[in-house]
């Protein structure tokens, strides 16, 4: 029972420290472009959008309560923790980060609801989350009628296909390739001739759960 603690607590860090990489990145291409996609002053840095002494606004579309809301607890903590860094070495271009979370809870509806409090506030100049296939899908229509630069953990196919937002990035690998590559461990590592799949009633879970039987299907596996 130790052993699956252990790999828990370090499956959670790794979780951690990608959430991490992919804010400090995105803060990275806030630097270098000035904010909100402007060109910056070389002298300044200042990009015409705000004055300097603004804050950059990242609106945090995270589930904080509902039965996600562990993920959300810690994809914050991540981000956080990158921002206050970030604001104690200068902000960027001279102004501090602001990171506003809006509970999006666990349920597409709230997503809505969430994402209409954000998306709709010209002050947010990024967009981060959901991280959930169900609430991208939600609020697709939105996110493409704002073009916003947004990062979302989300990555059904499904998303996407609606999302034609050209602003809008994932940061994680689709499902499909995830799926595909558990399906190919249980059959070449480990030798199953019988397998079975529990998914979530949802896009995400319905994505991966194809993509794999059509592997099991492929290879003649039950």
């Amino acid at each position: 029972m130790r052993r699956f603690e252990k790999e828990e607590e370090a499956a959670m860090k790794k979780k951690n420290l990608l959430v991490l990489f992919v804010v400090a990145a995105l803060i990275f291409t806030l630097s270098a472009c000035g904010g909100n996609g402007g060109n910056a002053d070389e002298e300044t840095g200042d990009t015409g959008n705000a004055d300097a002494g603004e804050p950059i606004k990242i609106g945090g579309l995270m589930a904080m309560t509902g039965g996600w809301a562990s993920d959300g607890e810690d994809i914050s903590n991540a981000i956080n923790l990158a921002v206050d860094q970030r604001n104690a070495d200068g902000g960027v271009a001279g102004r501090e980060i602001q990171f506003d979370i809006i509970d999006s809870a666990s349920t597409p509806d709230s997503a809505v609801n969430a994402a209409n409090k954000v998306l709709r506030d010209d002050s947010y100049e990024v967009v981060f989350g959901p991280h959930f296939s169900s609430q991208m899908l939600a609020i697709a229509d939105l996110i493409n009628e704002t073009n916003v630069l947004q990062i979302s953990g989300s990555q059904s196919m499904a998303v996407p296909e609606a999302v034609t937002n050209e602003y809008t990035t994932w940061n994680r690998v689709p499902d499909i390739h995830a799926a595909t590559a558990t399906a190919e461990y249980l059959d070449k590592e480990l030798g199953c001739k019988k397998v079975g799949i529990m998914a979530v009633n949802d896009d995400f879970g319905e994505t991966a759960k194809n993509r794999a039987t059509a592997y099991f299907d492929a290879q003649g596996i039950e």
